[in-house]
């Protein structure tokens, strides 16, 4: 069960790294095609580096507030809407991975 556990981290990690660098590609297209939501965004200059954090959760409540369907353009609302998606599955999977590590831990310590 342990080593589970520990494969399921790995894979949340690294979906974790795709759904940053989507984000981060999609706040590029943002900037460089759709200027003018850009410029109505507040024009944030660091969009998802982790050291700034209104920045990220601006681009966050970018994608939950779907303000990306204004730009008119089906292929890139439905990359954000691909993202959106992405975000909230690994939430609901970090929190069933972190409530296993609890059983399992909480297990071991009864048994």
């Amino acid at each position: 069960m342990q080593q589970l556990l520990y494969w399921i981290a790995a894979l949340l990690f690294v979906f974790l790294g795709a759904l940053v660098a989507a984000s981060s590609r999609a706040a590029f297209i943002l900037r460089s095609q759709y200027p003018a939501i850009w410029e109505a965004e507040g024009r944030p200059v660091r969009w998802l580096y982790l050291n700034h954090m209104p920045s990220k959760n601006h681009f966050f409540r970018f994608l939950d507030e779907r303000r990306y369907l204004a730009t008119n353009s089906a292929s890139y609302s439905q990359f954000c809407g691909a993202i959106r998606t992405g975000w909230y599955v690994w939430l609901l999977l970090f929190a069933c991975l972190f409530l296993s590590v609890l059983v399992a831990v909480f297990s071991g310590a009864a048994a």
